[in-house]
């Protein structure tokens, strides 16, 4: 069986000037992170016009050009991006499908979302905002770290925490033994029972990070609600609500991202 040869740079560009980059393309078909798209093309699993590819910093021409992972044709990108918030319930999975039989997300949202990226998974008692899209590029820029999306919520927690064990939590709470980021911490009110409502601010969002931090200082979360996701705002949407926002004002929030994003990286 005769061997193909690798395909080792880009081919000479032609009239056609909408080229895209291998990864951005993988990604944007369902593959995953940039990351995991790389390794896709690392593990020589995607052709080019019948050619393996070898190096990452391809660019192809998606209307010309024959792209092929595991020897199936790859499927484009959805033309027309959607996005979808939605207001998470409590005891409702955030995956497709539950080991345990119990709802999900996909039980309550319309099913032809079930192949949208999930950006912002929340446990299965925790409330409010999710954000749905079949746009890869921006549910990785949502979740990338550079882009320091903020997510507000709202806790309530168990008996009152001293300033001491809150200022342990601000400057950055220790999780798996890994050092989180600096939180924000802002007292909302007290309960008539002695309980505290808190306003809590993440750059990041290590798993169970909120539970798992007031947890170790002694005072159990009651109750958490995401408030925002970065400019996306709860707001009036009610548990089991869904919401579409318009494709026009999203990409103007995305290109305020990236210029913030390149402003900061400047610094």
């Amino acid at each position: 069986m005769r061997r193909t040869a690798p395909v080792t740079g880009n081919r000479e560009p032609g009239t056609n000037l909408m080229r895209i980059r291998l990864q951005k393309l993988l990604r944007d078909a369902g593959f995953g992170s940039r990351r995991h798209s790389e390794e896709f093309i690392v593990a020589r699993r995607v052709k080019i016009n019948g050619r393996v590819v070898e190096h990452l910093g391809m660019t192809v021409d998606p209307d010309v050009d024959k792209i092929t992972v595991d020897g199936k044709p790859l499927r484009r990108g959805p033309e027309h991006v959607r996005y979808i918030l939605f207001h998470k319930p409590d005891g409702v999975a955030s995956a497709s499908g539950d080991r345990f039989g119990r709802r999900t997300v996909f039980d309550i949202l319309p099913r032809e979302f079930l192949k949208f990226f999930m950006a912002g998974r929340l446990d299965y008692h925790t409330t409010g905002l999710m954000f749905f899209t079949n746009d890869g590029e921006f549910a990785q820029m949502l979740a990338h770290p550079r882009f320091g999306i903020e997510k507000i919520y709202s806790a309530k927690v168990t008996g009152t925490p001293d300033e001491r064990k809150l200022e342990s939590i601000a400057r950055g709470p220790v999780v798996a033994g890994e050092r989180c980021q600096p939180v924000g911490v802002r007292i909302v009110e007290h309960s008539p029972k002695g309980n505290l409502w808190l306003e809590l601010t993440l750059r990041e969002g290590k798993k169970n990070q909120i539970r798992i931090m007031f947890d170790q200082i002694g005072h159990p979360v009651q109750k958490l609600k995401r408030l925002s996701i970065g400019p996306f705002k709860l707001r009036s949407l009610q548990p089991g609500e869904y919401r579409e926002l318009s494709a026009r004002d999203v990409a103007r929030i995305k290109e305020r991202m990236i210029l913030e994003s390149r402003s900061m990286s400047t610094r």
